[in-house]
């Protein structure tokens, strides 16, 4: 499952310039944005450096700019610009069209069984990854 996402993602995320750890970083600040960029890195279960990387590399491409947090001068907020918003779309039209392809052929009821069991897996995964210090 990891392995086809990623072909399918790599195939149909490159014509837009984003690549697979953008993605979740792009669908995250499209609901909440702007947000300081060790908020976005805790959310993204992952460490500050790896998430620099990812945000240099959307920063260069015009999809996010990054300031100081006025409240925090060793902090940076993330804010999406109007580049990166109007790739929320057609991304999410990627992903909703993955979703498509893992539940062909459920019913309905199927459907929602496989997404909820998804989620509380997802949820089970950041509350375990919240409460170790593995990084």
């Amino acid at each position: 499952l990891s392995r086809g996402a990623h072909k399918y993602f790599q195939k149909y995320m490159e014509p837009f310039g984003v690549h697979r750890g953008m993605i979740h970083i792009l669908m995250e600040l499209a609901v909440e944005s702007p947000l300081p960029q060790s908020e976005l890195a805790a959310k993204m279960i992952t460490d500050k450096a790896n998430i620099a990387r990812i945000l240099n590399g959307m920063e260069e491409a015009g999809l996010v700019i990054r300031y100081t947090d006025p409240d925090d001068r060793r902090g940076k907020i993330v804010k999406l610009t109007d580049e990166g918003r109007s790739l929320v779309k057609p991304v999410e039209n990627i992903i909703m069209r993955w979703v498509d392809i893992l539940t062909e052929g459920m019913g309905q009821s199927e459907k929602a069984c496989y997404l909820s069991l998804l989620n509380k897996s997802m949820e089970n995964m950041c509350n375990y990854f919240k409460a170790t210090s593995i990084d």
